[in-house]
């Protein structure tokens, strides 16, 4: 049997309500008050005017004129006591109702709207080819950056989703950017477990979606990977297919999502995919730019062999921290640093990578559970070092390097803290930094690496432009071009699947058109031209 509101539980229940409840509740109110009062005035004898009105429809105005003009009752002076007492309970009641209960109600509307607006709790259902952003981080500013540097993205809503405090992550977000792209942003406060929250996304009609989960929840790189299943069924009556780029916070979690084939259901539930799972990680990101053959062009970074490896040179790469940061940096150089002067026999010109950090008693168990077959690498040296990189054994390390005409030394500091990361890269020893010859001071040889986890700016900008003792440091890092649209563009990955599916097919019958037919959605979401040969696509030069 179903339990039975009381009034009182209803009041409640309509006076925390929206505008329309509280307007009815007082229209309500007001008509019963109105009826009442009309049936009184008719029962006065038929010589009694009220507002100097004859007759019984005139007494009906004049009590709704002392009701919404309560300031006339001047005119019932002349009038029996019992009018004069009745006309003055019209207008009190009056300025009750209509002067004072619907300005606080009006009043009480508008705040309450500006209330919900600033904590995120008004949805917009008619915004579409918007961009969607759901958990709020450090990533979310360089993201928006990205987004409205293009001219031809201005004017266009970006949505974000957070369970944080709407007002505290939109002032953060706001200090950031310009002004004039405040207006395009709306945040929505939400669960990114719910799916009622993500569908008030609108992400049937979105552009690109961002998926980053909250700023170190639990649980989170399996909660963004549950809300790549949801969106793909919110959108599996679409037609479009639209990037989805999901963060993985954890190096273990990308590297085992890399290797894994998603169930068919968390693409296309209904059989019908409509969205392009992209996962990154920031940490990965910046260990290609540093390291990577392909970024070093585009941003600046030397890479780890400097030129080129030839007779008795090594490279020596020396990680300060071993955080998720240095975590990536130093599986990156492990791919990358196998160079051909390594003789397998002699077993000289090893790559030398050594790893400080004073906690590494306590983390290299489970680092080397995660990634067991490390010692199974024959040209490189892993050392790790439980200390930390002031110790003068390590310190005495790293000027013997410097000194050595065959080693090729990087030092990257890898620090979370911006301040601390700073302080200790530019107080290594000063061999690092210059060396003296022929009795002049130059610039070394090593390269100093130190992390900036926030965008560029303040003693990071200033320490770029120094050309005197600091001119080989260089700062990486920043949130900002760890997620760069170049960065994140993977077309190239798409180009060689569908090249090797053509050439080396799974059956010798498989027609290429076959083979094309299952990339060409991801083709035409990457803006390539309809083509049979996949050959000639990847080996095109204008592609």
């Amino acid at each position: 049997m179903q339990s039975k509101f009381s009034f009182i539980e209803r009041l409640d229940r309509t006076l925390s309500g929206g505008f329309l409840k509280q307007i009815k509740w007082l229209l309500g109110f007001l008509f019963i008050i109105l009826t009442t009062l009309i049936c009184i005035s008719l029962i006065f004898p038929a010589g009694d005017e009220i507002y100097g009105i004859q007759g019984k429809l005139g007494r009906i105005k004049g009590v709704l004129y002392h009701l919404i003009d309560p300031g006339n009752l001047f005119l019932e002076t002349n009038n029996a006591v019992a009018i004069q007492v009745f006309t003055a309970i019209v207008a009190g009641l009056g300025m009750v109702l209509l002067s004072g209960l619907l300005i606080t109600t009006l009043t009480n509307v508008v705040e309450r709207r500006v209330s919900d607006i600033e904590d995120g709790n008004v949805v917009y259902k008619s915004i579409s080819g918007h961009y969607i952003i759901i958990g709020y981080g450090s990533l979310v500013v360089s993201i928006i950056r990205n987004i409205y540097a293009k001219e031809s993205e201005h004017g266009k809503r970006t949505l974000i989703l957070t369970s944080q405090n709407v007002r505290s992550s939109r002032a953060h977000l706001f200090a950031q950017i310009p002004s004039e792209w405040e207006q395009f942003i709306h945040f929505y406060s939400g669960n990114i477990e719910s799916k009622e929250h993500i569908a008030s996304l609108n992400v049937d009609s979105a552009e690109e979606i961002f998926i980053l989960g909250e700023n170190e929840e639990y649980g989170r790189d399996s909660k963004n990977i549950e809300c790549v299943r949801q969106i793909a069924l919110l959108r599996s009556k679409c037609k479009n297919i639209i990037n989805v780029n999901v963060q993985f916070d954890k190096l273990t979690s990308y590297s085992l999502i890399q290797k894994l084939s998603l169930p068919i259901d968390y693409l296309a539930p209904e059989g019908k995919i409509s969205i392009f799972f992209r996962p990154f990680n920031v940490y990965e990101n910046w260990a290609r730019i540093l390291w990577g053959f392909n970024g070093n062009e585009e941003w600046g970074y030397d890479r780890l062999d400097f030129d080129r490896i030839e007779g008795d040179k090594y490279v020596h790469l020396v990680i300060v921290g071993f955080n998720r940061m240095g975590r990536a940096l130093f599986l990156e150089a492990l791919r990358q640093c196998h160079y051909p002067n390594f003789n397998e026999e002699t077993q000289n010109v090893k790559t030398k990578i050594t790893v400080v950090d004073k906690d590494m008693d306590s983390i290299i168990p489970e680092f080397k559970a995660q990634y067991p077959y490390l010692h199974q690498i024959a040209d490189i040296d892993i050392e790790y070092r439980s200390t930390a990189i002031e110790d003068e054994t390590i310190r005495k390390m790293l000027v013997e390097e410097t000194q050595n005409s065959n080693a090729l030394l990087t030092v990257a500091v890898c620090l979370e803290d911006p301040d601390a990361s700073l302080a200790t890269g530019l107080c290594l020893p000063d061999e690092v930094f210059y060396k003296i010859q022929d009795g002049k001071i130059i610039k070394s040889d090593t390269r100093v690496l130190i992390r900036q986890s926030i965008i560029q700016e303040g003693i990071g900008r200033i320490l770029e432009g120094d050309q005197t003792k600091y001119s080989n440091v260089h700062i990486f890092g920043m949130s900002d071009k760890g997620i760069s649209p170049s960065l994140m563009n993977d077309n190239l990955a798409t180009y060689i699947n569908a090249f090797y599916k053509t050439k080396y097919p799974d059956s010798p019958d498989t027609p290429e058109g076959k083979v094309y037919k299952e990339y060409e959605s991801y083709l035409k979401l990457a803006g390539i031209p309809l083509k049979t040969s996949f050959i000639n696509l990847v080996t095109d030069p204008a592609h």
